[in-house]
């Protein structure tokens, strides 16, 4: 039984990358061999394991064979007979296809560091269209990996799959998972770009617009806040369009909610009225109960008022909430009870930014 390190871990330290996973693959190994030496099974489709104290995922090798539709229809084969080099080619792209010995010594039977060196995207095989997920994975590596270019052959190979319609295979869990790693990534907007000359934006996102995207990059130069690069993304977007998008990937709420108040409440925010005005407006964003919300949505509207060079309310908001919320609803709940405390209290917050 021989152990391999593989993938990304090989990939970013030969580009001066920080090293944040590694990952193992076991070669003429078996699954009572790893049970015994006290590994854990991470479940039942793959033979996939976690090392007893490192944790990390130790795979056996193994060759697959596509059955069926989604990322469960596929036969998979990790008997011993199967070699590193089999492995590897089942790989996405080169650069992911390099295994390195206990020894340091690296193996690169497709020429994974020939491209890292000319910054090329290439598939490996073409095993590569068996999961279109891989569609998203290679563009998230366009956005992280700045400097590289997709192989001619790779991305007609792509552009064939969406044609094809393979991206209605992925279930929105999948697409949601690789679109909220693109987010963190240094040129997150490089994503979005590729899945729209590869035609797939209709088919995963029909409502973001270029001018979305573009937002998205100013953005982003601005903030690695994951909330605020997708409030950007979906600035120009209406309610509905942002309910759809959310609904499609299943976003967590988190996610969209600061989007939605954008849609809903930027006017009020630009807005500077009566004190009455000011308070009925921190009711209806909910402001006093969620307080970290308020501060989190305040600091987005001052950013998108920055890029499009408009009156920046940020602290008149934070001076408004501050002197509301002096009110001591305890002690007027001495004099008041029910729908008259909650008048109450308003009145003297009214009072109280008059």
């Amino acid at each position: 039984m021989e152990i391999y390190l593989v993938g990304g871990a090989i990939r970013d330290r030969l580009l001066n990358y920080p090293v944040t996973e590694r990952d193992w693959v076991v070669v003429g190994g078996t699954e009572k061999q790893l049970l015994e030496l006290g590994y854990t099974p991470v479940g039942k489709d793959f033979p996939v394991f976690l090392h007893p104290n490192s944790k990390e995922e130790y795979a056996l090798a193994r060759l697959e064979r596509k059955t069926g539709q989604g990322h469960k229809g596929f036969e998979c084969d990790a008997s011993q007979s199967v070699t590193l080099e089999d492995d590897l080619l089942r790989r996405d792209l080169t650069i992911n296809a390099i295994a390195e010995s206990s020894t340091g010594e690296l193996i690169d039977p497709y020429g994974g560091r020939k491209d890292l060196d000319n910054c090329i995207l290439r598939h490996v095989s073409t095993a590569f269209e068996e999961d279109p997920l891989r569609i998203l994975r290679l563009a998230r590596f366009k956005a992280k990996l700045t400097n590289f270019t997709v192989h001619e052959s790779t991305f007609e190979l792509m552009r064939h799959m969406v044609a094809r319609g393979d991206l209605r295979e992925l279930p929105p869990e999948r697409i949601y998972a690789e679109f909220d790693r693109a987010l963190a990534t240094k040129t997150v907007s490089a994503f979005f770009h590729l899945l729209d000359q590869l035609g797939a934006s209709e088919e995963l996102w029909p409502m973001i617009t270029k001018q979305g995207v573009d937002r998205l990059s100013t953005v982003a130069a601005m903030t690695s806040e994951k909330d605020f690069r997708v409030a950007g993304l979906l600035h120009f977007n209406s309610k509905s369009d942002i309910s759809a998008f959310s609904k499609q990937l299943k976003c967590p709420n988190r996610l969209t909610e600061l989007s939605l108040l954008s849609s809903t409440q930027r006017k009020g925010w630009q807005h500077i009225g009566t004190a009455e005005d000011s308070i009925q407006w921190l009711y209806a964003i909910d402001a006093f109960r969620r307080k970290e919300r308020f501060f989190r949505f305040n600091q987005l509207l001052a950013l998108m008022t920055k890029i499009d060079e408009g009156t920046n309310n940020q602290s008149y908001w934070l001076d408004v909430y501050e002197r509301a919320t002096r009110v001591s609803a305890r002690d007027l709940a001495e004099k008041y009870q029910g729908a008259e405390l909650g008048l109450a209290i308003k009145r003297a917050q009214i009072e109280a930014i008059s």
